[in-house]
């Protein structure tokens, strides 16, 4: 664990867990995501594997300077980061827009270093389109107002974000509730990344929603070869089975699976998605 330097002169942050001599997985969070989102995927990985979470640029103990963020990048960072750890046959699971991350870099730079990817709330294109109605966002003028609430209205429009993230109704539920299924430790949890979400600079998270709403990664997905795992929570507003299936079906070898809760499935079905990933990762 600890920082690296970028061709740009960017300091960035990464975490490893585990024996860096066994299969490695990499982790990528959402726009706004922390380490942290990860925890449950660490303890339930490490015995087997060698984990690896990373801070983007403007996140977490990286350096928050805003120049560059965008997906582009963010792709050259994780080659950087990949060929510092000397790297091959990772797995790379990226959760909504780390997915993203993850297209950009194989457009980029192929697939010779990735053996499998995991791709949690997947998206390929945001935007409706005459050939694609299964984004998020019916035109450019909704993708701008949508930007301007963003930009101008963070406190009111963080909690739509976290309603699709949990799969829950309000966020008073979110932050009060605890339901007979969840221990007051798993409640406590769900309140930190709660906080830790509302705590983020709305202009880090408008600069990066900007390239996420606009790219279209269609193509760059038919000409994938390597295994995907498509995952998505069946609580969230954003994922569903006919979206998810049509974005299954641009990859050559896939598999899609849901789990209870929203966006952050991962984080509210670990222990299922953690199995799920594990048997993925053992596939020949």
């Amino acid at each position: 664990m600890g920082y690296f330097c970028t061709d740009d002169n960017y300091k960035l942050y990464f975490d490893e867990f585990g024996d860096s001599e066994k299969p490695a997985i990499l982790f990528l969070y959402d726009l706004g995501g922390k380490r942290s989102f990860f925890a449950k995927q660490v303890e339930g990985l490490k015995a087997d594997y060698h984990v690896i979470l990373w801070d983007y640029r403007g996140h977490g103990a990286a350096d928050h300077e805003h120049r560059q963020l965008n997906f582009e990048r963010l792709a050259k960072d994780l080659e950087i980061l990949l060929e510092l750890l000397k790297l091959s046959d990772v797995t790379l699971a990226g959760a909504g827009a780390g997915g993203a991350v993850i297209l950009n870099y194989v457009r980029l730079y192929g697939e010779k270093r990735i053996a499998r990817i995991i791709l949690m709330d997947a998206s390929l294109k945001e935007i409706k389109t005459a050939d694609w109605k299964y984004g998020m966002l019916t035109d450019e003028r909704e993708a701008i107002d949508y930007m301007k609430e963003m930009t101008y209205d963070w406190k009111n429009f963080a909690p739509k974000l976290l309603r699709n993230m949990f799969g829950e109704e309000t966020i008073v539920q979110l932050l009060r509730k605890l339901s007979r299924e969840e221990s007051a430790e798993q409640e406590e949890e769900k309140k930190q990344i709660t906080q830790q979400f509302l705590d983020n600079n709305n202009n880090l998270m408008m600069a990066l929603m900007v390239g996420y709403i606009t790219e279209d990664n269609r193509k760059t997905a038919k000409e994938m070869t390597v295994p995907v795992l498509v995952t998505y929570g069946k609580a969230a507003e954003s994922s569903y089975a006919d979206k998810e299936k049509a974005i299954a079906s641009y990859f050559v070898n896939v598999k899609c699976e849901a789990f209870n809760g929203g966006t952050l499935h991962y984080f509210q079905d670990a222990k299922a998605f953690n199995e799920t990933a594990r048997s993925f990762m053992k596939e020949g």
